[in-house]
């Protein structure tokens, strides 16, 4: 079974969406924390019902999520595919 998704959480998206200034305040920050972890338990909660081998993503918040998930679990970096 192959299923497909698409989740609205890049950095630009969220900044368009909750930042008025420049720099986002802290209850910006707080708001675009709530949105992305309301959204992503929507996910977990759908994709119980299928099997998932494989997680695929785009775009610059991809890279930088895929980049922090190595340094913070100490992969090697090669958990990539471009």
């Amino acid at each position: 079974v192959l299923c497909a998704d698409s989740i609205a959480v890049g950095s630009l998206n969220l900044f368009h969406r909750f930042v008025e200034s420049i720099l986002p305040s802290r209850s910006e920050v707080r708001k675009m924390e709530a949105e992305v972890a309301g959204l992503l338990k929507k996910q977990v909660q759908a994709a119980a019902k299928w099997p998932v081998g494989q997680l695929c993503a785009v775009g610059g918040t991809a890279r930088a999520a895929l980049k922090l998930y190595n340094d913070l679990t100490g992969a090697s970096g090669d958990n990539t595919c471009y």
